[in-house]
């Protein structure tokens, strides 16, 4: 058997016999008027398919390793539809030897094919006639060559299906297929015309720069390859290879191909002509070369578009891509400016992006994000000509590679790749890095620049970024991506396009988490656009990017995990020191890094660099001919860039000869190395002795130089000197330094620092800088005495004279800058921002004239500083402030500033977003309401009598809550299920429905997330914390590393169950994996083996929903309580897998566990609120507390403290969190009650903070003091009223409490409510329905407990002892009384629905639904139900039957939530969990009419139409409610929405003939409302009401404009009981007096400011 090294067939026309003529009916042409021929061929199992007009004469190779002559080729003919099936014609197969004997004398086999009996074919003869032939890839390949000259013009005739239809009327149709003549690419002979075009432009385009040699006006040209030349080749013949790889011949590019072609070939034939002086010439070549190369990556790109075919028939019938044609006229343009001598400027055509960039436009303004000026490149510092320059080659190659296709692997290097010099195999689906590293001074940041520089030229350049330690405070990892993204909008419109619905979020624009920077402004718009080829991306002096450990750590942990999520086109430079930090990234690195360890720079380069310096220096030359000097340079630099360049500005220093410069440095000994330099630089301008009196002076202007934060001008640091310092000493010692500092010389407004931060480095290290040691801690010193100096001196009352106080800060604008600019000084700027930052780097004595001067700041300035900072956008970092003077404080038990600093941290935390978003208001809205406790307020408010003041009810201390630092973007609006800390405390994770979290707890930063699909995740941190196990879904669990969050161990996800419980050994080694069966696997993290599932024992019961299992820190006792059933505990036996001992606790409806610290105590949260502890050696109560300490719901998280000698358990249900004693289980104070629904818990590390997680993705953090001691103006025995109902009269009022109690009101004239009655107790868990009989004796409640109880109204019933009914085995939603009063109906998470009657209180059961049942409600005479599930759908019932009436309805994709009917039973008002709402006609179930509506995006909790039905009020989570006009087509919000709850709504209600609204809100606060728009409360000023009737959820009470103008903004605590507007009354709480006889606002508010006339505010 022979075996065939290679297999080739040509496919010539074929012919039929007859000839092929298809027909077709008319209706197939209608659709498919040019249907087109293909073939379909299989060889060696390997099926290829193409259209066949393009394949004839096509090379047809088989792939196969090792093909034989008895394989089959297997051809199937079909007709190619554009739409629908393609259609079979025929096929034939025989063996490839076979064929090779059926050829005749022209070499031709002529086989007959076999037509399909089905096809339309099946009478006709159809033949196929094609050549075969066996060669060697070498002879393909000649006899392609040899074919291109002859077959080239045939590229340009491109084949046209010609259909002919018959005429008018016919039944038939015919469509004559032409095939054109066969032609091969002939890209060859273009690409050795290209070749020698790029050998000519290199020669002529070389870049010649003139250097003028000081300091005689001698010079010289050097010349400079273009960047362009060594990538280009590969590039273009990549590009074009690429399009005679898949035999594509498209007219248009055909075109294109042709006019490259002459133009290559004119500029070539010009090579013999001496024109490399002529510089229009050199011009016009280098841009022919760049617009060639930018055909390459077009070509590329358009050759591996998916869109090809369809762009493929478009040019053939005339229509020809423009990008093509825009290419093509520009190579026209730039021959005709060759042939002419022409010097006109000739626009290029850089296609970067695919789509047209013509009609764009987009809004988006970016100038908001933000961006670092001094982090760009800079031409200036690039490296001198002809320097570097086989090391900037080889990376300009190395970013100008061809770009892979996706599809490429990297098993071997590919054509393109081979023909780039520096590429190897690589992940080609990734972006691509190039880590640069070299010792400090070997000239990394040049190379960066010079390449960036180059790259920007001819338009490659993204982005380029260099870190600075000096300016650390601009330059830093936290600037970084915003900067890029920047960049790339200015540099690319397409990607400001995608930026723009991102960051219209003010939070996301303006963020300063590098994880969210790269997620939002790089990874978005990355994927929503197209790229063709490179994006350069350079990042310079990587190890300098500042030390924010959070920030530091997120940019290195997504340099090393997260690149390979960019397209392929990017290329990422990045530079740094060899630091073993930065090395580790590149270890294991997820995408393509080419790593170069920058050599020391030649002797050439230095030469170079010397000479264009120093320029001719006869003398030098005199005393050492021959460039003898310049040698010795040259020699003393050491290979080290820096050392040059020091050196010579020391040489040049104005004032000094050349020569004379030189002889100091030689000799001085030991001159090698650069702090021999640096140390030769000093000695000759301060001398060499200790006693010198310059050093004393050098040391203080240098110490400030270097030890500010930021680089600051001489005039700022001159301000900032020490008191006893002349002005000229700071000027007199810089002017001195122009060899190593910038921004010193004579009248320079630049600003100072080292031109390179071996400078600072060798200052700082007293070993190598010896009697110029500059002392950190001395200068921090100075610095801080002379910040606070200024502080003290400039900070005054409404600093930038603020005009009006309604304002507010626009996210898009920057609204302060220009008075910032007008009022406060530099130095002023500066201390506000940095006097913290070296108050703490102070060290050793207590400073007196510190300690004075920080109490005058915080005794008269404070507020001040507060005020600047806001309008500055640092208020935020102000905390941090704080906490720095509290512990420096401390340290020197300074106990008055202790105090002074903990109360103004907690008044930061609570007040930045307001002083951010309007200064103003930090006097007239923050002071005033600050608690009267408030050390700031009893310092500071009888300074400003002007300002709103409360007459009661106003907060004493501050809450529990120190700060909320997740916002719901953050965390995606999931709820938070399980939290964990590491070890230490300085790092919170969270795990939410959608991802897991990573916080610093101590700024509130999000450092990393990851995202997961699960409804009930948990997530565990290792003793060592180190690392972090999660489940990412039901049964999987992942291994992360901390505090990056860097994937360690992939997700295991074997497990057959639910993962309940993670758990690892005290060793870190293990990860215990609990499942809801009661089975346990451990995970061995070293060997990554998972054993088989531990069977607790064999008659763990079957439960329908999730259990709860707990093991202890030390995995020696494990608690585990299956749903509905008692708890087990089990011990483990030492050093064995095995669980023994199992203990029974005879108690259910557990939903948390949680043992002590040392193992002995276990604690339990249950469904009806209880917290019980028990011992866990004998499985017995120890807690005796009564069941009126219990929570009122059930509890979802219970935790012991951390501390075995104080045992404390914090517990949360709903909004409720408590503290047990963990030894008696007694509650060590009343309830806390949070803002938002809780569902986890736990302490701090160090026991003094307790941290919540709640529905919506808000984290707080409660200071654990505060929590344990009472609140002065707690109300004990207020009711916190949440839902209502109302009775058909209007006259009775029933109110449900968070304690389970149910309170009764009559409701007189003028809507006034009374109470009347004591509350009737009964429910067990949170009740959640109301309903009023229609005759108003009955109330029907439902509850968390699972039952129905009915409650009697009459007073003759004073025990109010209620009917108890069971049913239903989950919470119960909803309860509704027919109109009769006759039926009752309830439903239930239990997925049923239960019809009561009320006569005898038997109840029947409707099932059908497939989850909860939220909704449910009564219409035609009770006769039907109509309900709505969590499954989406609503369904009608018939009452008697029981069945549900026709199919299910799904008119919206959410969960329904809330039901109403109209009076009339005609229209149907639905809401969903989603904030929307449909009206539908409830006869044809929504045919005739579905209005909808969207009142916001959270739960619609209440429906109820008007009596015309013309309106419908809704009451939503968003804390409002609104009305509906339905008259209209498209329903709309009529009048301003009554807002004032602080909280989710529950219920509203109209009263007094729809004249008045009722409403109910999780605020614990009933609302009695005006209908009338234009009502006031007559409590508050009229005016104010009406011309700032709105009150935000945050707080602010504004106007109703589009640009709302702010009168005030209340906190939290007077949220609830504020009344505005239309808010007439309130129940449930004392509503707030607020005093509004000297509230000055607007353009009075200045006045605010009583103490005007005090000396400390004039300075």
């Amino acid at each position: 058997m022979r075996v065939l090294p290679w297999f080739q067939a040509h496919f010539v026309p074929f012919s039929c016999s007859p000839p092929l003529a298809v027909s077709l009916p008319s209706p197939h042409l209608r659709y498919h008027p040019t249907p087109s021929l293909f073939i379909e061929r299989q060889i060696c199992s390997t099926t290829v398919m193409a259209n066949a007009e393009a394949e004839h004469g096509a090379v047809v190779q088989n792939e196969s390793d090792d093909p034989e002559a008895t394989d089959l080729l297997l051809i199937k003919v079909f007709i190619k539809h554009k739409i629908g099936q393609d259609e079979l014609v025929g096929e034939l197969q025989g063996e490839i030897e076979g064929l090779l004997s059926a050829e005749g004398d022209d070499g031709e086999v002529l086989l007959t094919l076999d037509v399909s009996r089905s096809s339309k074919f099946a009478s006709e003869r159809c033949a196929l006639a094609f050549k075969v032939s066996i060669s060697t890839p070498y002879e393909i390949m000649t006899s392609e060559v040899a074919a291109a000259d002859k077959s080239w013009s045939a590229v340009k005739d491109a084949p046209k299906i010609v259909g002919a239809v018959s005429g008018p009327g016919s039944a038939t149709d015919t469509l004559a297929v032409a095939i054109a003549t066969p032609a091969v690419d002939g890209i060859e002979k273009f690409l050795d015309t290209f070749k020698t075009f790029v050998d000519v432009v290199d020669k002529i385009a070389a870049v010649r720069v003139l250097l003028i040699l000081p300091p005689i006006r001698s010079f010289m040209y050097v010349k400079q390859a273009h960047p362009y030349t060594s990538a280009a080749w590969a590039v273009i013949s990549a590009g074009f290879k690429v399009l005679q790889a898949q035999q594509q011949r498209d007219a248009a590019l055909s075109d294109l191909v042709d006019v490259m072609d002459d133009v290559c070939a004119l500029v070539s034939a010009s090579a013999s002509r001496e024109f490399h002086t002529t510089n229009p010439l050199r011009k016009i070549a280098a841009k022919l070369l760049h617009q060639a190369t930018e055909c390459g990556y077009f070509v590329q790109w358009y050759a591996k578009d998916k869109g090809l075919l369809e762009r493929t028939v478009q040019n053939l019938s005339g229509s020809a891509d423009p990008d093509i044609q825009r290419f093509i006229q520009s190579f026209e343009r730039l021959r005709k400016a060759f042939q002419e001598h022409e010097t006109a400027e000739i626009d290029l055509v850089v296609l970067r992006m695919v789509e047209s960039l013509k009609d764009l436009k987009t809004t988006l303004n970016v100038n908001d994000m933000p961006y670092v000026d001094s982090a760009c490149y800079d031409s200036d510092k690039a490296c001198m000509s002809d320097t570097r320059t086989d090391i900037v080659r080889e990376i300009t190659a190395w970013v100008l590679r061809p770009i892979p296709s996706e599809d490429e692997h990297s098993s071997s290097p590919s054509a393109i790749e081979q023909l780039s010099s520096s590429s190897s195999a690589v992940k080609r689906s990734t972006a691509s890095v190039l880590w640069l590293s070299g010792v400090a001074g070997s000239g990394k940041s040049a190379i960066a620049h010079t390449v960036a520089a180059n790259l920007a030229a001819i338009g490659r350049l993204g982005s380029a970024f260099f870190f600075d330690e000096a300016r650390a405070n601009e330059q830093n990892a936290a600037a970084l991506f915003s900067h890029i993204s920047r960049d790339l909008a200015e540099a690319i419109p397409q990607w400001k396009k995608a930026l723009d619905p991102i960051i219209q979020n003010t939070r996301i624009r303006r963020t300063s988490s590098v994880k969210d920077q790269f997620e939002h402004l790089i990874l978005h718009p990355a994927r929503e656009c197209k790229f063709i080829g490179p994006i350069l991306i350079v990042i310079d002096a990587l190890d300098e990017c500042g030390d924010d450990r959070v920030a530091r750590n997120a940019l290195f942990g997504i340099l090393r995990e997260r690149l390979h999520e960019l397209p392929l086109n990017f290329r990422v430079v990045l530079t740094s020191r060899p630091e073993n930090e930065i090395a580790t990234i590149f270890t294991n690195p997820t995408s393509d890094v080419k790593k170069i360890a920058l050599p020391g720079a030649t002797e050439r380069d230095l030469a170079i660099y010397y000479r264009s310096q120093l320029g001719d220096q006869p003398v030098l030359d005199g005393q050492r001919p021959d460039g003898a000097w310049i040698r010795l340079l040259v020699e003393k630099s050491e290979g080290l860039f820096q050392w040059a360049f020091t050196a010579c500005e020391f040489m040049l220093e104005p004032g000094w000869e050349t020569p004379e410069r030189f002889e100091t440095l030689l000799l001085t000994a030991e001159l090698e190395g650069i702090d021999n330099l640096y140390r030769a630089i000093l000695r000759s301008r301060f001398g060499s002795d200790v006693n010198d009196i310059r050093l004393p002076r050098f040391h203080a202007v240098l110490g400030r130089a270097l030890c500010v934060r930021t680089p600051l001008p001489v005039s700022d640091l001159i301000a900032l000197r020490a008191p006893s310092e002349k002005p000229e000493t700071t000027d007199t010692i810089l002017k001195w330094m122009g060899s190593v500092l910038t921004g010193v010389s004579p009248g320079s407004q630049g600003r100072v620092q080292a031109f390179h931060t071996s400078f600072r480095d060798f200052l700082f290290d007293k070993h190598r800088s010896g009697i110029f040691f500059i002392d950190p801690p001395t200068h921090h010193l100075s610095l801080a005495k002379a910040c606070l100096t200024v502080l003290n001196k400039e900070l005054r009352f409404n600093i930038c004279e603020l005009e009006t106080s309604y304002m507010a800060r626009h996210p898009n604008a920057d609204v302060f800058g220009d008075r910032i600019r007008q009022h406060i000084s530099g130095p002023l700027l500066y201390a506000s921002e940095f006097w913290s930052h070296h108050v703490a780097e102070v060290t050793g004595e207590a400073d007196p004239t510190l300690i004075e001067l920080v109490q005058e700041f915080i005794d008269m300035k404070f507020l001040f500083w507060l005020e600047l900072l806001g309008l500055t956008q640092k208020i935020y970092w102000a905390g941090g402030a704080m906490r720095t003077l509290v512990n420096w404080a401390s340290s020197y038990h300074i106990d008055s500033l202790v105090h002074f600093g903990t109360d103004a941290e907690r008044f930061i935390s609570n007040f930045a977003e307001v002083i951010a978003r309007s200064p103003p208001h930090l006097y007239i809205s923050v002071l005033p309401f600050a608690p009267e406790s408030s050390v700031v307020s009893q310092q500071y408010l009888s300074l400003f009598g002007n300002t709103i003041g409360a007459q009661s009810g106003k907060q004493q201390v501050w809450s529990e809550v120190v700060r909320t630092f997740a916002s719901r973007t953050e965390s995606g609006a999931q709820c938070i299920r399980s939290m964990a800390f590491s070890p230490d405390g300085t790092l919170l994770i969270t795990a939410a429905e959608k991802s897991i979290c990573i916080w610093d707890p101590e700024s509130g930063q999000l450092l990393n997330s990851f995202p997961i699909d699960l409804i009930g995740p948990k997530v565990v941190v290792s003793p060592d914390g180190k690392f972090l196990a999660a489940t990412t879904s039901w049964n999987s669990v992942v291994v992360q590393g901390l505090p990056l969050g860097d994937v360690l161990k992939n997700a295991k996800s074997s497990f057959y169950r639910d993962i309940i419980c993670l758990q690892f050994s005290p060793d870190s080694k293990i990860l215990w994996i609990g499942l809801n069966d009661g089975c346990l696997c451990t995970w061995e993290l070293e060997t990554e083996r998972l054993t088989d599932p531990i069977e607790l024992w064999d008659s763990v019961p079957e439960t329908q929903y999730r259990g709860v299992m707990t093991i202890s820190r030390d995995t020696r006792h494990l608690a585990f309580a299956p749903d509905g059933h008692s708890i087990s505990i089990f011990d483990r036996r030492e050093d064995s897998m095995e669980w023994v001992n199992r203990r029974e606790i005879e108690i259910n409806d557990v939903l948390a566990l949680d043992f002590s610290p040392d193992g002995r105590s276990l604690v339990s949260g249950h469904l009806l609120g209880s917290v019980h502890v028990w011992d866990v050696e004998s499985a017995t109560r120890k807690d005796t507390g009564s069941s009126s300490a219990k929570h009122s719901s059930g509890v979802t998280t219970v935790s012991f403290s951390p501390n075995v000698a104080d045992p404390v358990i914090v517990s949360c249900a709903n909004w409720d969190v408590r503290l047990s004693d963990g030894a008696s289980g007694s509650s060590v104070r009343k309830t806390v009650k949070g803002q938002n629904i809780l569902y986890s818990v736990l302490f701090s590390p160090d026991g003094r903070f307790i941290i919540t997680g709640a529905w919506d993705g808000t984290i707080s953090l409660l200071d654990r003091q505060a929590v344990e001691q009472p609140m002065a103006e707690e109300q004990a025995d207020r009711a916190f009223l949440s839902r209502i109902a109302l009775s058909r009269d209007e006259k009775s009022l029933c109110a449900s409490s968070a304690d389970c109690s149910i309170h009764r009101f009559t409701v007189e004239d003028g809507a006034q409510i009374r109470s009347t009655g004591s509350p009737m107790r009964g429910h067990i868990s949170t009740i959640s329905a109301l309903a009023i009989s229609p005759d108003g004796k009955l109330l029907a409640s439902g509850s968390a407990d699972n039952t129905v109880r009915i409650w009697g109204l009459e007073p003759e019933d004073p025990l109010h002892e209620p009917r108890i009914l069971d049913g239903h085995t989950n919470w119960v939603r909803e309860v509704a009384f027919d109109h009769q009063g006759e039926h009752l109906v309830s439903c239930s998470d239990d997925y049923t629905i239960r019809v009561w009657d009320t006569a005898n209180w038997t109840s029947a059961e409707l099932r059908g639904h497939d989850l909860a049942v939220f909704t449910a409600q009564f219409y035609n005479n009770k006769n039907c139900i109509i309900s709505g599930s969590g499954d989406e759908t609503i369904r009608i019932w018939n009452v008697n039957s029981g069945q549900s009436i026709g199919n299910p309805l799904r008119l919206h994709n959410s969960s329904l939530w809330r039901i109403a009917l109209s009076p009339s039973e005609e229209l149907v008002a639905s809401s969903f969990v989603d904030g929307t709402i449909l009206v539908w006609d409830l006869e044809s179930r929504g045919a005739a009419r579905c209005q909808y509506m969207r009142h916001g995006i959270q739960f619609v909790e209440s429906l109820l139409f008007t009596f015309n039905e013309q309106h419908l009020l809704s009451a939503s989570d968003d804390h409002a409610v609104r009305l509906w006009d339905l008259s209209a087509e498209e329903p709309k919000q009529e009048g301003r929405p009554w807002e004032g709850h602080s909280a989710a709504l529950n219920d509203a209600f109209f009263l007094n003939i729809q004249s008045q609204l009722i409403s109910s809100a999780d605020d614990g606060v009933i609302r009695i409302w005006e209908a009338n728009e234009s009502s006031t409360n007559p409590h508050s000023p009229a005016e104010l009401q009406t011309s700032f009737p709105r009150i935000d959820r945050d707080g602010w009470v504004h106007s109703d404009e589009e640009e709302p103008k702010l009168l005030f903004w209340l906190p939290p605590h007077y949220r609830s009981s504020f009344v505005w507007g239309r808010c007439q009354s309130l129940v449930g709480s004392e509503p707030l007096q607020l005093d509004f006889s000297r509230f000055v606002h607007g353009d009075q508010w200045a006045e605010c400011w009583t103490a005007s006339s005090s000396p400390d505010t004039s300075s």
